[in-house]
């Protein structure tokens, strides 16, 4: 969006200019240095100040940059607002911390499968494929991720707020599976996270739409053709 006439440019650091005018290796460096401050508070705000995350918001700097437009916001604020997802990777570590030791092995992987995959697609892998990329059982993915139990597929609602039709739960269940598993990546985490499907947490779908950049009325619409797929079952 173009700054209104009359509006004051934002001013950003030389740093930033200067790797913007010459983006080199080295003044890429120069830059993270001159940011060192700002991914200090974000590690104090974020991540209770854990230093083993240091390189990791070094990382997510480095990708939100190539995103930031430096007509809108000055580089310091976008940038902690970009940092807020090292509470994730905060939290995923503290849980593996207290793991028995055959499940903290097992967490190890898919924290580090999980990663690669955010920073390679920007957006959390499926159960489906951290199965089958780690060759695991969805039962020992769940209890290397720490979830206990799964919801229901039947807690999927409707655009009104109405949930499909109920039927026995074994055969909900398992029509839950083969929809789910017909999906592609980006589906199964649409899924996912409508649903509570494998034991994620729930996310409205402005926050889906954040997370894959894309508009709330696009989930809108892969979740509408969910639910008419799930009711295809329960109508069966």
């Amino acid at each position: 969006m173009p700054i209104a006439v009359g509006t004051k440019k934002p001013k950003q650091l030389p740093a930033y200019e200067a790797w913007k005018q010459d983006p080199t290796p080295e003044n890429h460096q120069a830059l993270l240095e001159a940011l060192k401050s700002t991914v200090d508070a974000a590690l104090r705000s974020h991540a209770g100040g854990d230093e083993r995350l240091r390189a990791r918001a070094n990382i997510l700097v480095s990708q939100a940059l190539l995103k930031f437009d430096p007509q809108q916001v000055q580089l310091n604020t976008y940038l902690h607002g970009q940092l807020q997802s090292l509470r994730r990777f905060a939290q995923e570590r503290q849980r593996v911390i207290h793991l028995p030791e055959n499940r903290r092995m097992d967490a190890q992987q898919v924290l580090r499968l999980k990663s690669d995959y955010r920073d390679r697609y920007g957006m959390d892998p499926s159960v489906a494929h951290l199965q089958d990329a780690l060759n695991m059982s969805r039962k020992r993915v769940l209890l290397a991720e720490g979830v206990s139990s799964e919801r229901p597929s039947s807690e999927m609602q409707s655009e009104k707020g109405e949930a499909p039709g109920t039927v026995e739960r074994g055969a909900d269940e398992i029509w839950a599976d083969y929809v789910y598993h017909d999906l592609d990546e980006t589906g199964k985490k649409i899924f996912e996270w409508t649903t509570g499907y494998n034991g994620q947490d729930r996310r409205s779908k402005t926050e889906i739409a954040r997370q894959l950049k894309v508009t709330p009325a696009a989930i809108s619409s892969r979740i509408t053709k969910i639910l008419r797929r799930m009711d295809e079952g329960l109508e069966a």
